[in-house]
């Protein structure tokens, strides 16, 4: 079996000292939400943690 791999898209910064990234763009991340869920404040992880909407 060969372990090597030619391409892979990612997220996150982290980097082996052993391999070569470039930024392909920034994207923006978007939450869908439940309609019937209003939202008051800015969406983040913990939030969206914090309604059971993400589990990590």
């Amino acid at each position: 079996m060969d372990d090597r791999l030619d391409m892979a898209l990612t997220f996150g910064q982290s980097l082996l000292p052993r391999l070569t990234a470039e930024v392909l763009f920034w994207p923006n991340m978007v939450a869908l939400v439940p309609s019937s869920l209003t939202v008051t404040v800015r969406v983040s992880l913990t939030w969206l943690c914090g309604h059971h909407l993400l589990m990590m």
